[in-house]
């Protein structure tokens, strides 16, 4: 990846996050991954993480299902055509999810 094609994924990520903020709202994300990659056709998409702040917190449904509706006109508009495929996790199933990473040991071969 050149460091062109890293800013423009940065800028991806910082309007997903603004849309997923706003469409959101008071939910905060703490961080949003993206991955560019390819769909089960060989696609070009963009594999999205939002991390968000649970508080008791649950998003809404509606919003969850309609999220793609609001982020394509802004992506499009920033001259990005791939489509977001989304997943939302709490920051503490990341961070657990994170920690268990760190401490599995790889087995050996049979």
């Amino acid at each position: 990846m050149t460091v062109a094609e890293s800013n423009d994924i940065g800028k991806v990520r910082e309007a997903i996050k603004a849309v997923l903020g706003k469409e959101f709202y008071p939910v905060k994300f703490v961080e949003v991954m993206v991955e560019e990659t390819v769909d089960h056709d060989g696609d070009p998409v963009l594999d999205v993480t939002a991390i968000y702040e649970a508080n008791d917190t649950v998003l809404d449904g509606s919003k969850l299902s309609a999220i793609v509706r609001h982020l394509r006109p802004v992506l499009s508009d920033s001259g990005e055509e791939r489509f977001p495929m989304m997943s939302f996790v709490t920051r503490k199933d990341y961070d657990a999810f994170v920690s268990q990473e760190d401490y599995d040991e790889p087995t050996a071969p049979d």
